[in-house]
């Protein structure tokens, strides 16, 4: 026996006529065995005449020159927008293109963003380092914004896992 969901899903071709022979069995079989499929049924086939009758609204008056009123208005604002040189924007905004070049500018700000890191990391060798004044030394590294902290810092591990702990 079939399922609600089945039935109700094949009754407005049962009640038209249109299902094969073994497939109409089986609804009515359903049918006869299921009071709430019947009760749809029941509320489908009280539709069927107020479908069926003759009485169409009366079309607006003006109704087809509003329709091609605006078909005309349409067509000339596209064409007005292919010759006013700003059809390439459309272009732009395309979703590959959008996602294309996010990725790209975060591939770019993450190669500059680690080589920046690389050269501003502090190590003691460096003749930027080699100072006596301890004071000059810490001023000189507070002015450095792009760089990262020495120890402690995700550049930091980055940089010694790539340096092989050097």
């Amino acid at each position: 026996m079939w399922s609600c969901t089945k039935s109700r899903k094949h009754l407005n071709a049962y009640m038209d006529g249109e299902l094969p022979e073994r497939k109409s069995r089986l609804v009515e079989r359903h049918l006869a065995g299921c009071p709430t499929c019947l009760s749809k049924f029941d509320g489908l086939r009280g539709l069927a005449p107020l479908l069926e009758k003759d009485e169409l609204p009366p079309v607006p008056a003006g109704l087809s020159a509003r329709i091609l009123a605006e078909a005309a208005f349409r067509q000339k604002h596209k064409e007005a927008q292919k010759t006013s040189g700003w059809e390439w924007l459309g272009f732009l905004f395309q979703p590959w293109l959008v996602r294309g070049a996010t990725t790209a500018a975060l591939i770019v700000g993450l190669a500059m963003g680690a080589l920046m890191g690389w050269t501003s990391y502090p190590r003691p060798d460096s003749a930027q380092w080699m100072t006596t004044n301890e004071n000059v030394a810490r001023n000189m590294y507070a002015f450095d914004v792009l760089g990262a902290e020495p120890r402690g810092s995700i550049e930091a591990a980055t940089l010694a896992l790539l340096d092989d702990g050097r």
